[in-house]
């Protein structure tokens, strides 16, 4: 009768033989953890790029655009005023000039059509128009169309995107969204506020979503992970400085669960 203690253990080998086969050199996992990091920043890149950064009353020119060159961002907007200070410091580059037309709003179609023609000879290749509050306050959508296509025609063959407060009714936000994308804009554009990603729906065509004023880093990935084509933030190092903190959080996080 052979002895139980010269039996081969079987059990024993397998197992220690699949735990060898799972595990990962130290050299192995840190080259997988590097992996993941250059994974979530390429996402995070991807993300900023789609941004744009407002250049507004007593902004620092040069700082701003400064940011908006390190991390690629798509756009400045600017105020007509401030496009020939802007236009020098972007020559050569790949970043676009937003000029915001109409003030508060409150201004003749025909002046926010004149500041379109300036804008573009200035070098604009995006122009923003401000709508009448008054205008949308009275549903006067004739009157209001009739003031986008003038201004089409003004900056063309540049697309033109349509902005609008959020102090509205949701239902009249919605309403206009439909209004303006009927003309073919470019974008609605719109400051963030809860639920501001649903107006998405009410778009028709190619039109996108716009939505400046994003301040945190909650609300950016919101907006991105909704779907909306640009947003427009004042915090763009601030953000990314968070953003990657979270990602090292998170790998941390994965490699003690691990």
């Amino acid at each position: 009768m052979e002895k139980q203690e010269n039996k081969p253990n079987v059990a024993s080998n397998f197992t220690k033989e699949t735990d060898n086969a799972v595990q990962l050199s130290r050299r192995d996992a840190e080259e997988f953890r590097n992996f993941k990091r250059q994974k979530k920043l390429a996402e995070i890149t991807n993300a900023l790029t789609n941004s744009a950064v407002p250049i507004y009353g007593k902004d620092d020119v040069k700082r701003r655009l400064e940011l908006a060159l390190r991390y690629h961002q798509a756009a400045v907007k600017v105020l007509p005023t401030r496009l020939a200070a802007v236009k020098p410091l972007l020559l050569g580059r790949k970043i676009k000039m937003d000029c915001v037309l109409g003030g508060e709003g409150e201004t003749l179609p025909k002046v926010k059509a004149y500041e379109g023609r300036m804008a573009k000879k200035l070098g604009a290749e995006e122009f923003t128009l401000i709508l009448a509050p008054s205008q949308i306050l009275e549903g006067k959508y004739g009157e209001i169309k009739r003031e986008i296509r003038r201004v089409q025609w003004a900056v063309r063959p540049y697309k033109l995107k349509v902005w609008a407060d959020k102090s509205y009714p949701f239902c009249v936000l919605a309403r206009l969204a439909r209004v303006v994308s009927e003309l073919g804009v470019e974008s609605f554009c719109v400051p963030y506020f809860s639920g501001c990603q649903r107006l998405r729906y009410d778009l028709l065509g190619k039109c996108k979503l716009e939505v400046s004023e994003v301040e945190t880093l909650a609300e950016f990935q919101q907006m991105r992970g909704a779907g909306v084509e640009r947003v427009v933030t004042s915090r763009i190092s601030e953000l990314y400085a968070e953003w990657l903190k979270e990602v090292e959080n998170q790998l941390i996080l994965s490699e003690s669960v691990e």
